[in-house]
C-alpha cells in the first residue's frame, strides 16, 4: 500500500510485531494535515465525508512511510467527531512539534492483524452511529412533515390549501406552519424595531419589489413584511413534501434549498438545489419553474459543458451577475461555477477555485477554497466575498486573485464548533463557521452569520476588522445576514437574519459602523 504526502490512510492491509511498537503522542500544528483525497488505486483511503481538523495523533506504532495513528477528525456526514486509525503521512520537510510519553497501546504488539481488527470494529461502531442518527433524523423530518399537513389557518381572503384541494385546482398561495414568532423586549436600535416572522425551515431571504423572497423547507415563499401580523405564502414548491418536479408554484417540488438569488430584470428567483445538484429558477410572476443547469448527478465536470449534463456538488449560495449569468457555490467541490446564457441554452463552467479540499490564495483558478458557502458581490467594485465552512474565514475575489480576509483555520483542540468566535483583525479574529454574508451598497462592511455561535458579525473590509453585533434575539443557526436596503438609514443598518432552528426570520436593527464608533 502506497500513501501520498498528507493523506490519512484508514485500516492497514497487515501490522507486523516491530510495526506495533507504540512511541508516544504527536502534535502537528497549522489545521488539517491530512486531505482525503484518495490515491488512485488504494481502497484503504477515507472516504471524502471524513475530513477536518485533529486533536493530536496517538502514534500506535513507526512505520517507513508515515505515523500510524489513532486521530479524531470531524465528520461531515455524521456532523460530529469520529476516531479513526490509519497512517499519517506528513508533507516533506514538516516535522511533529513535540511528542509526549510513550502511550499504552490496547493492542499486544505479539499479535500481527489486530490493529487492523480493531479499526474495522471502529467503523463498525461508527456504522451503528450513523442509522441511530439517521433513524433521529427522519422521525424529526417526518414530525416537521405533519406539521405541514397542518397549516396554520390562512388570512381572511387567502385560499388554503383544503379549499383548493377540493375545489380541484392548485392554490396560487398556501399558508405555512407556524415557528417560532415570540417577540423581543428591547428598544428600539436608531428608530427601528426588531422583529420576527414564523417561518418554517428558513435558509436565506432576498428583497423584490418592496417585498421579499425567501426559502421554507423545500419551498420558495413571499413576505410582504418581516413582522409577526404578516402570513408568508408559497410562491413555488412545498414546505412538507420534498423531491424533484417541475411545476407552477405548489405544483413544483425542491430538495433542500440553502440559497436564492434574484433577477428582478428577467424576472426570475434562482434556487441552487442543495439536494438534487441542479440550479433551477422560478417565475416571479406565475410561480412556474424549470432547471437551467444540472443533470441531477452529483460530481464535477470540465469547463464549457452544456448545462443540462452538467454534475454539481451540493449548492449553495448564488449571484446574479449584471449579464444575466449565474454564480454559484458548489460547496462539495470547493468551486464557484458560473451558469452562462449561451444562445437558448445555458454553459457550466468554473469561475474560480481548484476543486482541491484546502484553503490556498492566489489566481483565482489556483485558488482553493475549502467548503465555501456563502457568496455576495460589491457591483460597484465588481469585489466578490465567500464564506468559508471548513476554514471558518472569509475570502475576497478582486482583481483576479483571492485573498483571505478575516478568519483562520480552527485548530483543536478548543476551537471548531466549541463556541470559538473571536473579535480581532484578520486572522486575529475567528469564526465559528460563517454562513450567509452581505455587503453594504459602499462595498466597506460585510454582514456575517455566524452559524455555530449564533451571532451576527460584522467585517471591516479596509482592514478584516471583525466585531460581534448586539441581538435582541436568541439565535439558533443563524443562516443569513441580509441588508434590507430599504429599512436602513445612515445611522442604523437593518438586517434580515433567517433563524433555522426557531423556525422564524428576525428583523435585527444594529447601528450602522460610524454610528457605534
Amino acid at each position: 500500500m502506497t500513501h501520498r504526502p498528507g493523506v490519512v490512510a484508514a485500516c492497514p492491509m497487515n501490522d507486523t510485531p516491530a510495526e506495533m511498537a507504540p512511541v508516544g503522542l504527536l502534535n502537528v500544528p497549522g489545521g488539517p494535515v491530512a486531505s482525503v483525497a484518495p490515491p488512485a488505486g488504494d481502497p484503504t483511503v477515507l472516504p471524502d465525508q471524513v475530513n477536518a481538523w485533529h486533536t493530536g495523533y496517538a502514534v500506535t506504532s513507526t512505520h517507513p512511510a508515515g505515523y500510524p495513528v489513532a486521530t479524531t477528525a470531524w465528520s461531515e456526514m455524521e456532523g460530529r467527531p469520529v476516531v479513526v486509525t490509519g497512517v499519517v503521512v506528513l508533507p516533506p520537510d514538516t516535522a511533529p512539534t513535540s511528542f509526549a510519553a510513550p502511550v499504552p497501546v490496547a493492542v499486544p504488539v505479539a499479535e500481527p492483524g489486530l490493529a487492523r481488527r480493531a479499526c474495522l470494529l471502529v467503523a463498525f461502531l461508527t456504522c451503528v452511529l450513523v442509522v441511530v442518527a439517521l433513524s433521529v433524523t427522519l422521525g424529526v423530518v417526518l414530525q416537521q412533515g405533519e406539521r405541514g399537513r397542518n397549516p396554520a389557518p390562512s388570512s381572511p381572503g387567502a385560499p388554503s390549501a383544503s379549499t383548493s384541494a377540493a375545489s380541484g385546482s392548485p392554490p396560487t398561495s398556501s399558508a405555512l406552519p407556524p415557528g417560532d414568532s415570540s417577540q423581543p423586549t428591547t428598544t428600539k436600535v436608531g428608530g427601528a424595531t426588531p422583529s420576527s416572522i414564523a417561518v418554517m425551515g428558513p435558509a436565506t431571504i432576498r428583497a423584490v419589489g418592496g417585498a421579499f423572497l425567501a426559502t421554507s423547507a423545500c419551498a420558495v415563499v413571499r413576505l410582504r413584511a418581516v413582522d409577526a401580523s404578516e402570513t408568508p405564502t408559497v410562491l413555488a414548491g412545498s414546505v412538507s413534501s420534498c423531491g424533484y418536479a417541475e411545476g407552477i408554484g405548489p405544483g413544483a417540488r425542491f430538495q433542500i434549498l440553502r440559497g436564492l438569488c434574484v433577477d428582478e430584470q428577467r424576472g426570475w428567483a434562482i434556487v441552487p438545489e442543495n439536494g438534487n445538484y441542479r440550479v433551477r429558477r422560478v417565475n416571479l410572476s406565475t410561480g412556474a419553474t424549470d432547471t437551467i443547469a444540472g443533470s441531477g448527478a452529483a460530481g464535477y465536470t470540465p469547463d464549457a459543458t452544456p448545462a443540462a449534463d452538467a454534475k454539481f456538488g451540493e449548492t449553495m449560495h448564488c449571484v446574479v451577475q449584471d449579464s444575466g449569468a449565474v454564480l454559484v457555490v458548489d460547496y462539495s467541490n470547493g468551486v464557484l461555477r458560473l451558469v452562462s446564457p449561451s444562445g437558448s441554452s445555458w454553459v457550466v463552467s468554473t469561475f474560480a477555485g481548484d476543486a482541491k479540499d484546502r484553503t490556498r490564495d492566489g489566481p483565482m483558478l489556483m485558488a482553493s477554497f475549502f467548503r465555501p458557502v456563502g457568496l455576495t458581490l460589491h457591483r460597484g467594485s465588481g469585489t466578490y466575498y465567500v464564506s468559508e465552512f471548513n476554514s471558518a474565514s472569509i475570502r475576497r475575489i478582486r482583481a483576479g486573485a483571492v485573498t483571505t480576509l478575516a478568519g483562520r483555520l480552527p485548530q483543536y483542540p478548543g476551537d471548531w464548533g466549541r463556541g470559538f468566535s473571536e473579535d480581532g483583525v484578520g486572522a486575529a479574529a475567528s469564526f465559528n463557521v460563517p454562513y450567509g454574508i452581505d455587503v453594504s451598497a459602499a462595498g466597506d462592511v460585510l454582514y456575517v452569520a455566524d452559524l455555530f455561535s449564533n451571532r451576527l458579525r460584522r467585517v471591516d473590509t479596509a482592514t478584516g476588522d471583525v466585531t460581534t453585533l448586539p441581538t435582541a434575539f436568541t439565535l439558533n443557526w443563524p443562516h443569513d445576514a441580509v441588508i434590507d436596503v430599504a429599512a436602513s438609514t445612515v445611522s442604523t443598518i437593518v438586517l434580515l437574519v433567517p433563524d433555522l432552528h426557531n423556525n422564524r426570520i428576525v428583523r435585527q436593527p444594529v447601528a450602522a459602523p460610524q454610528a457605534a464608533s
